[in-house]
């Protein structure tokens, strides 16, 4: 228990939406940033494309398959020099060079409890974070420690579809038809709902950035 393919556009950290939205995004389910470029991960293509700041694609990408069949979500890893990749196929999370090359498992789907899908993965300083989805039965965050062994899951508002952890607090998109942001404080637990993903009617991935949310919206291309 918690100790209390179109860029649906930028937000504010209070989700105010600013009306910029991306182009180029080829359905994109997930999204993180190294904090010189953002990069979209596309479970349709199995690539993930590299953007500047103002919305434009800079022309490279990159492919995770084989190995990845069905990503879902991408995260830099900044404390590990390091991509890590989500996938519904294969359920696991994979280790990526910062050169793009493959690394490994960093966290196998055999370890998710419950067994549902890994949708989005984060790190909070000292723990990974996964948000599996399993269809509305035993939606959950999942807790790993530095070396991506379960440590605890806290069950969650049905849907998730991504997570991200921005100033002190996770940050979950919630589908079905709902779509909003729930906001997670690792030592007080939910702190309810933060923002509507509108315009974004299919939201995925989410990152934060100076005060800037950027959410995916996997209906665009």
């Amino acid at each position: 228990m918690f100790a209390p393919s179109f860029l649906a556009g930028n937000r504010s950290a209070v989700g105010t939406y600013t009306g910029v939205n991306f182009t180029s995004l080829n359905n994109a389910e997930g999204i993180t940033t190294d904090s010189n470029y953002l990069y979209t991960i596309s479970k349709f293509s199995d690539t993930v494309r590299r953007f500047e700041f103002d919305g434009v694609y800079t022309g490279f990408e990159w492919s995770v398959s084989p190995t990845s069949t069905n990503p879902s979500d991408i995260y830099w890893d900044e404390s590990n020099d390091r991509f890590l990749v989500t996938d519904e196929g294969t359920k696991d999370t994979t280790s990526w060079s910062s050169s793009f090359v493959y690394q490994g498992i960093f966290i196998s789907g055999a370890s998710i409890s419950g067994g549902g899908n890994p949708v989005g993965v984060t790190f909070d300083g000292s723990n990974y974070w996964l948000a599996v989805n399993w269809n509305g039965n035993d939606d959950s965050l999942q807790k790993f420690n530095a070396s991506g062994v379960f440590i605890s899951e806290e069950t969650i508002t049905s849907d998730p579809q991504s997570v991200a952890f921005y100033k002190g607090d996770l940050w979950v998109v919630i589908g079905s038809a709902n779509d909003y942001v729930e906001r997670y404080n690792l030592s007080a637990g939910p702190v309810g709902t933060t923002f509507i993903t509108l315009p974004s009617t299919q939201p995925k991935g989410i990152v934060g950035v100076d005060g800037v949310f950027y959410i995916c919206d996997s209906s665009d291309t």
